[in-house]
């Protein structure tokens, strides 16, 4: 039993103390109440903001040493497409240098870094050894209709019937965006859970066909100059978020969010469910809530203020404690200390430092990204190493 003590939710009571067992919540209570426990057991987090850990929906992990590919908005996705690498040729040729495999581990430690605990990859399957956070798999990645050649096939083969398919569907302002998420649940004889990627070109009656739509405000207006209308398509389907790859986008999860709230599509708490206990559900994740017997995936920050506000204010560099199935996945180095006392031992973890703020994650990722650096020296990371 690990018990977390003198934590205050985003909203609620004022100071919360929750206890970890067997990778799950165990209890959640108010400081002061329920059983006492040596100091071996808990650690004091001098009231700092607890929240489920993040989940994001939608990334391609080996795309994220990519910087943003576009000088324009574009009509749709194919279009992008066809022009970066018209016009970005250098730029993806000396990205692709980079070992996919080494792509894929810091796009994990971009997301880690962020808060997250679970990502849902969309692209082809990369092996995995002891991968830092929790990557989702148990779906059927599609890339599109216009781009996929054998979609059709993919969609209805029998032996996925049953499993989400998730595809990007609508990514474009024009009447051809619109018409090939007509042309997809046509299509879905078998009639799959649909997941949606992007639905910038969604209406209402398309919504209703899909079991979610993963929202990615950024990565449309990066590409778009616009984004789905979330507030009405959210009464016909379930609305997740995503950050997509760096392609299109920032780094920092916390960025994408502000982008979302600055909208007015969504409220504060309605954002905070996309990434919490609406994919909880819809990935069948046992987690996304502070409650006993959820999964135990925590974030832990240092917020500037209180509330909702608090919240969406935070970066990277103030997550102090990243938790994924009851295992701590990420610490602030103010935390070491204790958590060594606890029984946690950091042999094989790594420190960086994000602004100027001492960050532990297991494995070397310092190593990681000399070993970026070696294959392309212009590879940018948003930490310092140590020297």
């Amino acid at each position: 039993m690990m018990v977390l003590e003198n934590l205050r939710p985003i909203e609620g009571p004022a100071s919360l103390r929750i206890g970890i067992r067997g990778g799950r919540i165990a209890f959640v209570g108010e400081d002061g109440a329920g059983p006492a426990f040596g100091p071996d057991r808990v650690i004091d987090l001098d009231g700092a903001m607890i929240f489920p850990g993040l989940i994001n929906s939608h990334d391609h992990l080996e795309f994220n040493s990519f910087p943003a590919l576009g000088r324009e908005h574009y009509a749709n996705y194919v279009e992008w497409g066809s022009r970066i690498h018209a016009t970005c040729r250098e730029d993806i040729d000396r990205v692709l240098k980079i070992p996919p495999a080494m792509r894929v581990q810091w796009g994990l430690y971009k997301n880690l870094l962020g808060g997250v605990t679970t990502v849902v990859h969309h692209g082809p399957a990369f092996p995995l050894e002891n991968p830092c956070i929790r990557v989702f798999r148990e779906c059927q990645s599609i890339h599109s209709v216009q781009l996929e050649p054998r979609w059709r096939q993919r969609l209805n083969n029998p032996l996925q019937w049953g499993r989400p398919c998730v595809i990007h569907i609508g990514e474009g302002t024009d009447e051809g965006a619109s018409r090939e998420i007509d042309r997809l649940t046509l299509w879905n004889t078998l009639h799959r859970p649909l997941v949606g990627v992007h639905g910038v070109a969604m209406n209402t009656d398309q919504a209703a066909h899909f079991k979610a739509l993963v929202w990615c405000p950024q990565s449309n207006f990066f590409l778009l100059g616009r984004t789905a209308a979330i507030d009405q398509l959210g009464r016909h389907t379930a609305l997740l978020f995503g950050t997509d790859s760096t392609l299109t986008g920032d780094w920092n999860i916390w960025d994408h969010l502000r982008s979302a709230r600055d909208t007015g599509l969504a409220a504060d708490p309605d954002i905070y469910d996309m990434l919490t206990t609406t994919p909880a559900r819809i990935w069948g994740l046992g987690g996304g809530a502070l409650a006993p017997g959820c999964a135990a995936d925590l974030t832990i920050a240092r917020p500037r203020g209180d509330g909702w506000n608090a919240f969406y204010a935070l970066d990277p560099a103030d997550i102090e404690l990243v938790i994924a199935g009851g295992r701590v996945r990420l610490a602030d180095g103010r935390w070491v200390r204790a958590l060594t006392h606890l029984g946690h031992d950091f042999d094989g973890w790594s420190r960086v430092l994000l602004e100027g703020r001492e960050k532990w994650v297991p494995g070397d990722l310092p190593g990681l990204a000399r070993q970026i650096l070696a294959f392309d020296e212009r590879a940018e990371f948003p930490f310092l190493c140590e020297t």
